[in-house]
Parts: structure tokens; sequence; C-alpha cells
């Protein structure tokens, strides 16, 4: 059971990571270069930066679950 559970979480993320990932920053950047007028290199620059700050959220997100990891590993 672990060892699925182990094996989905690493498909969602890989998906996430590998398919929307590159799409997302692409856009984006597309979407500062013209629509904000930054350019193409500042384009790129700013939309890497917003999806680097999803890590804070997903931090946000660990340090909520680390309240329950004791029982987790009991069980």
């Amino acid at each position: 059971m672990r060892a699925t559970a182990a094996s989905i979480l690493l498909f969602i993320i890989n998906l996430v990571g590998l398919s929307a990932g590159p799409l997302i920053v692409g856009v984006l950047s597309d979407l500062f270069a013209s629509g904000m007028g930054l350019g193409e290199a500042e384009g790129v620059r700013w939309a890497i930066i917003c999806t680097s700050c999803c890590t804070l959220i997903a931090a946000a997100l660990f340090w909520t679950a680390r309240k329950t990891i004791k029982e987790d590993l009991v069980s």
C-alpha cells in the first residue's frame, strides 16, 4: 500500500512538473514580455521567479503536515 501511494505521488509530481511546469512558465513569459512590455529576457526572468514562489506554498503545506507525521509512522 505504501509503495502504491509512493508511486502515485511520484507519477503526479512528474506529470505536473514535466508537462505543466514548462507550459506555465512559457505562458507567463509571453504575458510578461508582450503584455507588460518587459522584453523577452525580463519576461523569462520574472516568469521563473513567479513559479519559484510556488515552493513557499509547498513549504507551508509540508509545515502543516508535520503535525501528524508521528501518528502516520506508528500505524
